[in-house]
């Protein structure tokens, strides 16, 4: 399932930074993992359809980001920006979070052109003012949708330090 393949090594690579300067060797490994199984994965994500194929992108995405933040190199970095944008006009709610991430790493064009994207999430926010007082995605599932609750404050909080206008 290479969904939870790209996850994984997004986990792997997000690991090598927490644990260095802790347990360095150890480090080093999670990030030769995530560096070798990203290869690997690319060798055959390629070939994936049916259901699965949706998460792909974004999967990949979360993978890069974190391979981008711990390595800061180019071929991450353009293979982001070749996946992200498709995947940005379709379903922006959902990788917006990562593209925000990578605002950091990538230089002053790639935040100018995310900016659009981000204005038009702006846009749908209004939407959500209109639904409820509070202004939040709530779900109408169990525990009222709380992860998503969640991940929509800390979406908007790192939108609003990247885009404080």
């Amino acid at each position: 399932m290479p969904a939870v393949n790209y996850s994984t090594i997004a986990a792997l690579a997000a690991a090598g930074r927490a644990l260095r300067g802790y347990n360095d060797a150890f480090a080093e490994e999670c990030l030769a993992l995530a560096r070798k199984s990203y290869a690997d994965e690319r060798q055959v994500s390629g070939t994936v359809d049916g259901p699965e194929a949706r998460f792909l992108p974004g999967a990949e995405l979360s993978a890069l980001v974190q391979l981008l933040i711990s390595t800061g190199e180019k071929p991450y970095a353009d293979r982001f920006d070749e996946v992200l944008w498709p995947v940005l006009e379709k379903a922006p709610v959902f990788v917006l979070p990562t593209a925000v991430r990578a605002i950091p790493h990538l230089d002053a064009a790639y935040k100018a052109r995310l900016r659009p994207h981000v204005l038009k999430y702006r846009e749908s926010l209004d939407q959500l003012e209109k639904e409820n007082p509070y202004g939040v995605p709530i779900s109408t599932g169990g525990w009222a949708g709380n992860g998503g609750v969640m991940g929509f404050a800390t979406t908007n909080y790192h939108l609003h330090k990247a885009y404080p206008d």
